[in-house]
């Protein structure tokens, strides 16, 4: 891997990085102008806001002013870079919706040409319609980048600010000094909260003093450590908008006043500042469709009483039918304009948040991976799982206002119809409210920690097949597949209580329009009004109307809470600290070296007495959870005076307990003892999700390290295992963080690691890195890296594809790719991180003389290695052990000195004990790790249809319709016949009663039967009431046989794949394994349930109305056949083409 100056991902960072970037620029200003007593108080303040190591200093005036310029300075220097490594993105190339005129924008006619592929089945990658520029991820990405970086350093703006005066807005006399800014884990903060020291602490404060507690604390917050601790508990934490500056200085009042309030970072609201298109378009369709739809009962009431008149004219008639034919149609084009564009929307959110997490992997800080819940599971179900958040509730969120709109305006019609007994719908329609609020917190609750546990679950299933090769020779199979299925189970007890909340959800929903509408007409007959069909049939058509947002309140609540949760964490993700910028350019040092001390030796790299430091996570104390009652929750949320606000007051800050270790027998590594021991599991790995959170406390790697790396010189690194020879590499790549001193390099780097990466990719692929194609070059550069062998045993040469990790490549042979993608590279500074190592004696002396000291003979070389036999080839030689560099000079001086001495006997005695180890394992079976492309012919290459020299499978595009086994195989999973065929008769009947009761209604309306009132009433109340109840009977039951298909499936899945061949492994990428039980595991959980019960609510409310149509006029049947027929074909042309679309996008 290679870096260059035109590209530079390594400094483009967000977040703290902003921060720290300032003090980097104000510290060159401070040194070229002589200044250095700015440089000391940036030092100090930046210290107590970021680490707890030094005493806090108070800002000086005009310090605040450059500290703040050179903030604004970073900031825009970062985000120029970041938009330097987006690039310009590829042409543009229009496509037919771009240029369609407005007929066939109105009628979708642009987009018939991929239709009559699709319907052909010959629809094709490269045949889908590209995207419109405004709709390209590279457009989108670019615009969610920029808002979110302004959101970022907003989030970090009052750094700047640490070590001002300050005093609380209730208590102007209070004095004390910002110590820190940001979000504790511990506590239950959810905002932007400010720690500060008080001098002079606020009388409100000091009365909330007690003996059981105390707000104040000394630098550690329920343990976690937020600024350097004192001797004293005199530090609150305080909301940043109740603090004011204190400053006599007019420049730095001003510049304080300049920087807004912090506050988090939320993608829900950079979303809709970066596309507002993608919601504002949404509006004109929907707004036209609800008007359409609220006109149809008032058409409806005016037909009816045209019907029912005594001479009614034809003229009349005519019109109303033109009149509702109209409307429907206005409002047919209205709605599918809207679905359009929400859809096309939802892919413009889909496809933003995919370019701007990739964009903060390649800029987030390594520390923050050793966070444990920031995971490679975590990321793989951002990517797969949480964007789709984003474009699902895009669909949705309109009805967010249409549902509340649509549900007044009918409550309103249905006031001009039966007058005041509407009041009752709005008695009813508020006390749904606040029990879907209820409802919708808990979902939100239960959702964050399914999201956990399918991070966790995923991780596990990453880490099983990414060692599948090892798993298998040690036959670890049933343990890590143990592993995954308590995680699996785990993950099923939450979406149980997310099911659960649908089916409250649905029934609070389901049961409020009949009920409603019953309770009016009921107080409409006891206030002495007859109940005519002029009346019924309007009052029944708006209980439809009613109905739709109602039924549409439970999917829109669970897709409002899936993306508040997703966007919540991907939110936390780009609020991860980034790289740090703790590597100069060495220009600068070369030219102030020149000019201070005269010296024109041009060095390639320096450490001047740097501490590198790496981070470890640390569990925090757990706290017990402190309630509040629901009006004190409703006090402290919504009301304004801060003197009735309710605090949570629970155990004091300054006093907390160590955290438990957990017991041996831990979740993670799951046993079948018993039933008890598996409850037991499960319910400490809930609370250990749930609870637990982890600090990241420094630890120094190397201290003091003083290193000058000569310019075009071959410099060797030794020292024993562990001893930090890979970490002082990685730290000129700016890897590790520099706690103390400075480090310099070249800006053209190019890195060979200990353990190759190699691409999926072909050899000459591997080889060239993206980077134009030099045949002299790339010859040359084989040559050197002795690949030339090789190549002639390969199948297809330089095309010879190479599978994922190098799985087709001995160790040397990756080791070999590797060093000849960074030769190729051509860069000035080469690390090399033990390449030699995997490599046969006689083929290392050869790299050494063709490469380190012929190919790359003028470059600057820094080789980590154990080999003592290179230091004769070495011009300048570092030793590192005991944690510091124990010696750095030249070869001479090295071979003069006791530390030579020193490393000498070291080898002798761990050779010698390495040929003991040798002996004693004579005999041993060895198991090689990987297949050697060169000892035949590479895997698959006599594989039907299969390239020459390719090794991975190409995922297939299912051609044709789903087969019936696929749907009697999630059958199946979900009980089998017996438990499909009760789901199916729980909904008839179900249906038939909900049905029933507006029927009936018609029934009363007509006389039908000849029954006095009272029976006709009594007999409608209890059909309403018994439909309500049962309803959700039907989801409930449905749920928890979709739920066992799930757990089914996914064993079924994992035990398949796991007994697969090493061959299925080493020719199918494992992110396409992954994907299966990522995105596609997540497709089963919950849009494949929620299709299937919508499918079963649509089909039986289709059946129920058909058969109440033809039962009431038998001859609409003959217009129901041709239009049976219509919908029968244009439902098997939208199956093909839509089939076909998908597959093709997916393969």
């Amino acid at each position: 891997m290679h870096r260059s100056e035109d590209a530079q991902p390594q400094e483009a960072m967000p977040g703290r990085m902003l921060y720290e970037d300032a003090q980097v620029v104000e510290k060159d200003a401070a040194t070229r102008d002589g200044d250095t007593s700015s440089t000391s108080i940036l030092s100090s303040s930046s210290s107590s806001s970021s680490s707890a190591g030094e005493e806090v200093v108070c800002v000086s005036h005009s310090a605040l002013a450059k500290r703040k310029r050179a903030y604004d300075r970073s900031y825009s220097s970062m985000s120029r870079r970041l938009r330097e490594m987006w690039g310009l993105g590829e042409p543009y190339t229009p496509m037919a919706e771009s240029t369609a005129t407005w007929p066939q924008r109105l009628y979708y006619t642009w987009i018939s040409e991929y239709i009559q592929l699709a319907k052909k089945e010959r629809m094709q990658v490269e045949d889908l319609p590209p995207a419109r520029r405004t709709d390209r991820a590279h457009e989108c990405g670019l615009k969610l980048s920029a808002v979110t970086q302004r959101s970022l350093s907003r989030r970090h703006g009052w750094s700047v600010l640490v070590g001002i005066t300050v005093a609380s807005r209730r208590d102007r006399l209070s004095r004390g000094t910002l110590r820190w800014v940001g979000v504790p884990q511990s506590g239950g903060y959810h905002e932007i909260m400010a720690a500060v020291t008080w001098t002079r602490p606020p009388s409100h404060r000091v009365a909330e003093c007690s003996a059981e507690y105390s707000p104040f604390f000394r630098g550690l917050f329920y343990g976690e450590t937020l600024f350097a601790p004192e001797a004293t508990d005199n530090s609150t934490l305080e909301e940043p908008c109740s603090l004011e500056f204190i400053t006599n200085d007019g420049e730095d009042a001003a510049v304080a006043a300049s920087i807004p309030v912090p506050r988090r970072i939320s993608l829900v609201r950079d979303l809709f500042v970066a596309l507002p298109g993608a919601v504002l378009w949404q509006f004109p369709g929907k707004i036209i469709g609800d008007i359409c739809t609220l006109t149809l009962p008032i058409l409806l009431q005016k037909y009816v009483v045209y019907l029912t008149g005594e001479s009614p004219s034809w003229s009349s008639g005519l019109l109303l039918v033109m009149a509702l034919f109209v409307v429907q149609a206005v409002q047919s084009a209205a709605l599918h304009s809207y679905y359009y564009i929400s859809i096309n929307g939802g892919l413009r959110f889909r496809s933003a948040l995919t370019a701007v997490i990739f964009e903060k992997c390649l800029v987030v800080a390594p520390k923050s991976f050793a966070i444990p819940e920031m995971s490679t599971g975590r990321i793989i179900n951002m990517v797969s799982t949480d964007v789709e958040r984003a474009d699902e509730f895009l669909q949705f969120c309109m009805y967010l206002w249409s549902s509340p709109m649509v549900a007044v305006f009918s409550i309103f019609l249905l006031y001009r119809l039966v007058g005041w007994s509407a009041l009752v719908a709005v008695a009813a329609l508020s006390t749904t409210l606040p029990l879907n609020a209820l409802v919708m917190r808990r979902m939100m609750r239960l959702r964050r920690r399914l999201a956990t546990t399918t991070d966790a679950r995923v991780k596990a299933t990453n880490e099983f097949f990414s060692g599948i090769r090892i798993a298998k020779f040690m036959t670890w199979e049933p343990r890590f597949i143990a592993n995954i299925e308590a995680k699996r189970d785990i993950e099923l007890q939450y979406l149980k209580g997310v099911q659960v909340c649908r089916v409250l959800t649905s029934f609070i929903n389901d049961a409020t329009p009949p009920v409603m509408i019953a309770v009016v007409l009921l107080l409409y007959h006891i206030l002495g009004h007859e109940l005519t069909p002029e009346i019924v049939f309007p009052a029944i058509s708006l209980l439809a109307i009613i109905r739709m947002p109602f039924m549409m309140i439970p999917t829109v609540v669970t897709s409002a809470v899936q993306f508040l949760v997703s966007m919540a964490r991907i939110s936390a993700f780009l609020d991860c600290e980034g790289s740090p910028r703790s590597v100069m350019d060495i220009r600068s040092y070369n030219t102030a070296q020149r000019a201070s001390a005269g010296s024109w030796c041009e060095l390639a790299a320096v450490f001047e007495n740097t501490d590198i430091t790496a981070f470890v996570p640390v569990k925090l104390p757990r706290l017990t959870r402190v309630s509040l009652s629901l009006t004190a929750r409703l006090m402290r949320r919504f009301c304004c005076c801060d003197a009735c606000r309710p605090e949570k007051k629970g155990q004091s800050p300054a006093q907390f307990h160590e955290p438990q270790q957990p017991p041996p027998n831990s979740p993670a590594t799951p046993t079948t003892t018993g039933s008890n021991n598996i409850n037991e599991k499960k319910r400490r790995a809930k609370d250990v999700l749930a609870e637990d959170r982890f600090e990241l406390l420094p630890k120094n790697i190397l201290r003091a390290v003083s290193i000058e790396i000569p310019k075009g010189k071959l410099t060797v690194i030794i020292g024993p295992t562990g001893s930090g020879k890979t970490t002082l590499l990685a730290a000129l790549l700016g890897e590790y963080e520099v706690t103390h001193g400075r480090v310099w390099a070249t800006r053209s780097i190019a890195y060979v690691p200990q353990q190759p990466w190699i691409m999926n990719a072909t050899l000459r692929e591997n080889v060239l890195f993206y980077a134009p194609e030099d045949p002299k070059r790339l010859q040359e550069t084989v040559r050197a890296c002795q690949l030339e062998s090789d190549l002639k045993l390969l199948a297809g040469g330089m095309q010879t594809e190479i599978g994922e990790k190098g799985i087709n490549l001995s160790g040397g042979q990756k080791a070999r790719v590797s060093l000849a993608r960074a030769v190729y590279a051509d860069r000035e500074l080469y690390l090399l991180d033990d390449p030699l190592s995997a490599l046969d004696a006689h083929v290392g002396e050869r790299i050494v003389a063709d490469v380190l000291l012929g190919q790359l003979a003028c470059k600057t070389r820094i080789l980590a290695t154990h080999q003592l036999h290179v230091l004769s080839r070495a011009d300048y030689v570092v030793v590192v052990g005991d944690g510091a560099v124990r010696f750095a000079g030249r070869r001479e001086e090295f071979m003069g000195s006791p530390v030579y001495k020193e490393v000498v006997a070291q080898d002798a005695r761990q050779q010698q004990h390495q040929e003991k180890e040798v002996r004693e394992g004579e005999g041993d079976d060895v198991l090689d790790g990987a297949p050697v492309l060169g000892n035949g012919a590479p895997p698959g290459a006599g594989s039907p249809g299969r390239a020459k020299g390719a090794m991975m499978t190409s995922e297939e595009k299912a051609v044709g319709s789903v087969l019936w086994s696929t749907y009697v195989t999630y059958f199946r999973a979900c009980g089998g016949v017996s438990v499909v065929v009760i789901v199916l008769i729980i909904f008839l009947l179900t249906e038939m009663i909900s049905l029933s009761s507006n029927v009936w209604l018609s029934m009363w309306s007509t006389q039908r039967f000849g029954l006095s009132t009272q029976t006709y009433l009594n007999v409608y109340v209890a059909l309403v009431l018994f439909g309500t109840v049962t309803v959700p009977l039907r989801f409930s039951v449905a749920y928890s046989a979709m739920r066992q298909g799930s757990r089914n499936l996914h064993r079924l899945i994992l035990r398949s794949v796991s007994i697969g061949t090493m061959q299925y492994f080493d020719t199918t990428p494992l992110g396409r394994i992954v994907n299966r039980f990522s995105r596609d595991v997540d497709c089963i959980d919950n849009q494949l349930q929620m299709t299937f019960l919508f499918l079963l609510r649509v089909l039986y409310s289709i059946f129920s109305s058909l058969a109440v149509a033809i039962d009431s006029q038998p001859y609409v049947i003959l217009a129901l056949l041709p239009t049976v027929f219509f919908y029968y074909k244009l439902m098997v042309l939208y199956n093909v083409t839509n089939r076909e679309f998908v597959a093709s996008a997916a393969s």
